[in-house]
């Protein structure tokens, strides 16, 4: 879904540059009003009611909404792998309290990055899917998979799975994919 540019919102140009939205009420096709930082001057310019720079063929210029920078650290205790999983703790004073006798470290980790950037992101209601890439789908018994959406049937198609041992013939009976999908996510960012 595209929405429209709301004044009270900030953006940026696809391809990064500052923005000052000035209007968004104006007449004609191209409704918003504004200007973009370059070499270091603003320079007025406009676009119509989605941010679309109807005027430039390169797309450039298309507004982008800028998210909330999350920026958080962590300590992490790491244990050998066959100890189980570790929680990530607030300060390094609250990790050295709950240390295990085996830890091997405690691993600061600073996370700086965009609202809903990265891997993980939230689960999602499976009526807002996309039907133009694959995604995660979770069941309501918490199998999680991966689907794509098939035009033609126009029904969601299993491509993955990832399942509890007693819910693997569960998992695998197509009938119950259809009837219960609950939510969705994105698909992680394949390894660099």
């Amino acid at each position: 879904m595209i929405n429209e540019i709301d004044i009270n919102k900030q953006y940026r140009t696809r391809n990064g540059r500052e923005v000052r939205i000035y209007a968004t009420d104006g007449g004609g096709t191209c409704s918003v009003h504004g200007a973009i930082l370059k070499n270091g001057e603003w320079e007025s310019t406009r676009w119509n009611k989605y941010g679309v720079d109807i005027y430039n063929s390169h797309y450039k210029d298309n507004l982008v909404e800028v998210k909330p920078r999350i920026k958080r650290t962590f300590w992490f205790n790491i244990v050998p792998e066959t100890q189980g999983a570790t929680i990530g703790c607030l300060s390094k004073e609250h990790a050295d309290r709950l240390q295990a006798p085996n830890r091997i470290a405690c691993v600061k980790v600073e996370i700086d990055c965009e609202e809903g950037e990265g891997a993980m992101t939230k689960w999602q209601p499976i009526e807002t899917a996309p039907h133009d890439k694959p995604i995660l789908v979770q069941l309501k018994d918490s199998c999680v998979m991966m689907a794509c959406f098939n035009i033609l049937t126009l029904q969601w198609e299993i491509v993955g799975y990832n399942c509890p041992d007693g819910l693997k013939k569960k998992c695998l009976e197509k009938d119950v994919f259809k009837k219960q999908f609950s939510r969705w996510m994105p698909l992680p960012e394949p390894p660099k």
